[in-house]
């Protein structure tokens, strides 16, 4: 049905004046007749210059070539419509010269009006493919950061197991099954474009709960989360490398400067706040080529625009992250 539109669309736009000169023509006069048979005629002169003229000649520039072809269409129409005039007998000689310069003004507004159709239309093609390569790049990107973030967290995973294992831990067993947990996540949830928000927030609770098997010593990480998580849609894993970073590179046994993860609901979206003292003095890691807070920034801007905003503060021994996205709910 698709492959017809296009012509539907033209017929019924052409059919609205031709339908009102048949209706409210007295075609006992012979003058009627003939503007009737001279409006269609120009609308023969429209598509010869879209479907003709125009595809070959302007896209291969050949600006004179294509000049010369509307002189010939004048030419053509003056003959033509001389010829049609003195059939009917509303005109009793022929006059080629006078009928040449009608043309110029009626022939050419139609060559015109088919031009402008013909750019705009080439135009709205142009961008629409130009937007379908830029979502191809833009999805592209996506999978490629997304791409880099689960080997890294795995990477990591299984070194925490490895650490329990090696030392014989009882722990070992629990941490396996979070890391099942972990895992399903991370190959059948995150291949999808949007989760629900509760399924990343429990995901954030087992890596921390993950993490918490293998610190020697008082683990002091709280992750608070107030309102409502049940009815927003996120990008999957954009809060994870934010925490992920804090077992990378934060103290996390300290009670006295415990790690603060808070993540608030509010009407159109979520606040996501960490602070965490560093174990070292340069801050997270940023290092060129390395997963930390230049990927997932990436991923906002290209999920999200200006539909978020992200500040983060490094000091010399803390490091704090402040993010508001504004998220979508079910079934929007």
């Amino acid at each position: 049905m698709k492959k017809y539109l296009p012509f539907v669309l033209h017929f019924l736009f052409w059919m609205m004046p031709v339908g009102m000169m048949i209706y409210f023509s007295d075609f006992s006069r012979k003058t009627n007749i003939y503007a009737v048979i001279y409006f269609i005629m120009q609308i023969g002169w429209f598509y010869v210059n879209l479907l003709v003229l125009l595809p070959r000649l302007m896209k291969r520039k050949k600006i004179w070539l294509l000049l010369l072809s509307y002189i010939l269409v004048f030419a053509l129409d003056a003959l033509l419509s001389n010829g049609i005039s003195y059939l009917l007998g509303t005109r009793a000689q022929i006059r080629l010269l006078s009928a040449f310069f009608t043309s110029l003004f009626v022939t050419g507004f139609f060559l015109v009006f088919s031009g402008c159709y013909y750019i705009l239309k080439r135009w709205l093609r142009s961008e629409a493919e130009r937007k379908s390569w830029e979502n191809e790049k833009l999805k592209a990107e996506l999978d490629f950061l997304k791409s880099q973030i689960n080997p890294h967290f795995l990477f990591n995973t299984l070194n925490n197991i490895y650490s329990l294992t090696y030392t014989q831990s009882p722990q070992a067993p629990e941490a396996v099954m979070l890391l099942s947990e972990i895992m399903r996540y991370m190959l059948y949830d995150s291949s999808s474009t949007e989760v629900p928000l509760e399924k990343e927030v429990a995901h954030i609770r087992e890596m921390i709960s993950l993490h918490a098997l293998r610190v020697t010593g008082k683990f002091a990480v709280t992750f608070e989360v107030t309102g409502e998580v049940t009815e927003m849609m996120i990008a999957p894993l954009i809060l994870v490398p934010f925490v992920e970073n804090v077992f990378k590179h934060g103290v996390v046994n300290d009670r006295e400067d415990p790690v603060k993860i808070w993540l608030h609901m509010e009407k159109n979206g979520i606040h996501f706040y960490l602070r965490n003292r560093t174990d070292k003095g340069n801050g997270h890691d940023t290092r060129p080529g390395g997963i930390g807070i230049k990927n997932v920034t990436r991923r906002l801007e290209l999920l999200y625009g200006k539909r978020q905003s992200l500040y983060i503060n490094r000091q010399q021994d803390h490091f704090e992250v402040n993010l508001y996205v504004q998220l979508k709910k079910k079934n929007e």
